[in-house]
């Protein structure tokens, strides 16, 4: 469980240093575009990850 919650955080922080990225440097207008929804995917499909675990942890910790 621990390996998914880290696999999980760290797609978070690459979302979010894309993100930041995205919104300091002066890029093409595609390639912004792709990367910031690059970042946006990134962070919900984390979020979603997150939020299973937290969810499924009660039923892994009573096996």
């Amino acid at each position: 469980m621990l390996k998914k919650l880290k696999t999980g955080l760290i797609c978070l922080i690459i979302g979010e240093i894309i993100s930041w990225i995205v919104s300091f440097v002066t890029l093409p207008s595609f390639i912004h575009g792709f990367l910031l929804g690059l970042s946006v995917g990134l962070k919900l499909i984390s979020i979603i990850f997150i939020f299973i675990i937290i969810i499924n942890y009660p039923k892994e910790s009573k096996q």
